[in-house]
């Protein structure tokens, strides 16, 4: 078995321990940050609105199979559409995927050379719409088949509604001046919009494989 694979499934052994919902410190207003309706300018937000919110981070902590129900779902597509296109979709976990970034090349290839990826998982609201990308940057240099410089790091971009990073579960750097280098994030992010409690976690999680021999890039990714 090849050392990249080997990077790659105690990265997956990870996850599968690391992407479960943690619960915040419980809040002033209520468990788990619940709160009342609060007032938006003129109008108010809708108290059902704000139940459901409430009922998305109970379920979310009680692992249970659909964080929004059936009935909460039509509730706000139906009744309040213009939250339903704001608050983000708390089901949409995906297993893991893998894209090729670069393809092998032969020995013609220049032997010094640096690179930037750039990579992100979306998030969608109840109603389809993107509100949210979590990018995993990776910047670095092969020289001489060896992969170093590197510059790695995440960031959220075209957020809508308000976003903000909980740490990370996966920090993961490994074969810096080797052959190979594997980079590997999974982060805690979730949606606050102030006015209404804050969205359960979400996971994403992204890795980078770099051959520095074959100049191949790997790259895998889940939506947590």
């Amino acid at each position: 078995m090849s050392i990249n694979r080997l990077f790659l499934i105690a990265a997956i052994a990870v996850v599968g321990t690391a992407g479960t919902f943690v619960p915040v410190s419980a809040a002033p207003d209520g468990p788990a940050g619940e709160r009342p309706a609060v007032a938006v300018g003129a109008g108010e937000v809708p108290q059902k609105v704000v139940d459901i919110v409430n009922r998305i981070n109970r379920n979310s902590f009680a692992h249970a199979g659909k964080r929004l129900s059936d009935e909460d779902r039509a509730t706000l597509v139906n009744k309040y559409p213009q939250w339903a296109d704001r608050i983000v979709d708390p089901d949409q976990q995906t297993p893991l995927r893998h894209e090729s970034l670069e393809p092998a090349r032969g020995n013609a290839a220049r032997s010094t050379y640096c690179k930037t990826h750039d990579r992100y998982i979306d998030y969608y609201s109840v109603t389809g719409s993107k509100i949210v990308e979590w990018h995993h940057r990776l910047y670095y240099c092969v020289s001489d088949e060896k992969v170093g410089g590197v510059e790695r790091n995440t960031y959220i971009k075209n957020q809508s509604g308000g976003w903000e990073k909980g740490g990370f579960t996966i920090n993961s750097g490994v074969g810096n001046k080797t052959t190979w280098y594997g980079s590997a994030f999974e982060e805690r992010i979730r949606q606050c919009m102030i006015v209404i409690p804050c969205v359960s976690w979400a996971y994403p999680y992204s890795e980078f494989v770099v051959n520095g021999r074959t100049k191949h890039v790997d790259h895998y990714w889940r939506r947590g």
